[in-house]
């Protein structure tokens, strides 16, 4: 019988030095395997990164084509206004001196109680001037009715100016409705009054924001004596805000969707000023008033005669 032969002191030593190095490097071989998918998990988290920047800048292309495609779109619109052909008014007066508040031309055609109350206006007064123009249009039964017309227009002016735009807007669509009717009868008359109600409603649309609507109005009132060169200078500033709004609205669509993948990504990973301001209790002397203001000259407007 043999027997199996009995591991010295040597053996026994080096058998748990084998057994020490076997270990460690077992410990060794765990930590690079780990070591290898945090980079592999790295690098993915990079590529995708690199995508979704990469996505991004083609937005930023996007957004930059764009906005030279408006920018060379608003060029040429405004070198077409430039092309426009001069209108010769009738009489001399587009001067900035003629004008009130942008709003109003005075000419020196107009009567001498219309011109009182553009000078009230004027100087200071558009209360006292709103009081003259409705005892003009209830007393003066005998008014031609184009003058009747550029009362009413000059009311609505003085109410844009002080910023009781509903009650404007409404005078002026009753004279232009009135103007449609009396085309034919009072064309020329007719004809200049609607342009003059056309440039004071694109000044209450540019207020409303609606700048197409106050591009067209001011077209109507572009071939009115004396309204060209305004009606044009609004119309550009109405093309240069609508195209303003446009591209504010747009410039930020593509970017918000890029910036919101990184940011899931990376979680995954870790008026101005009014010179008199109307007031429903506003009174001057020997003025009696005990009614809201604008509404009593609005009804003063519907009772006068056609």
């Amino acid at each position: 019988m043999e027997h199996e032969p009995v591991p010295n002191h040597e053996d026994k030593k080096r058998s748990k030095q084998l057994s020490r190095d076997a270990v460690q490097l077992l410990e060794l071989l765990d930590q690079i395997a780990y070591e290898r998918e945090t980079v592999r998990h790295d690098l993915d988290y990079v590529h995708d990164l690199i995508d979704s920047l990469e996505s991004q800048l083609t937005g930023y292309d996007t957004l930059i084509s764009q906005a030279q495609s408006d920018l060379m779109r608003i060029t040429g619109i405004l070198e077409e206004f430039a092309c426009f052909p001069a209108v010769s008014p009738v009489a001399d007066i587009g001067t900035d001196l003629a004008w009130i508040e942008d709003t109003w031309l005075c000419s020196s055609t107009n009567s001498a109680l219309l011109r009182e109350a553009e000078m009230s206006w004027l100087t200071g007064y558009p209360q006292s001037a709103l009081n003259a123009i409705s005892s003009v249009l209830t007393k003066n039964t005998g008014l031609d009715w184009d003058e009747a017309m550029k009362f009413r227009l000059l009311m609505a002016a003085i109410l844009y100016s002080t910023g009781v735009h509903h009650e404007s807007s409404y005078i002026v669509d009753n004279v232009l409705r009135r103007c449609e009717e009396h085309f034919v009868l009072h064309h020329v008359q007719a004809k200049e009054v609607s342009g003059v109600a056309s440039f004071i409603k694109g000044k209450l649309m540019m207020t409303q924001q609606n700048w197409k609507a106050a591009y067209q109005a001011f077209a109507d009132a572009l071939q009115t004596p004396g309204y060209h060169a305004k009606a044009q200078k609004y119309q550009r500033e109405a093309v240069r805000n609508h195209m303003r709004e446009k591209f504010r609205r747009e410039q930020h669509s593509p970017l918000q969707k890029h910036e919101s993948d990184i940011t899931g990504l990376q979680s995954s990973q870790t008026s101005r000023t009014n010179p008199e301001r109307m007031s429903p209790t506003q009174t001057y002397p020997g003025q009696e008033c005990t009614r809201d203001e604008p509404e009593f000259f609005l009804d003063l407007v519907r009772r006068c005669p056609e």
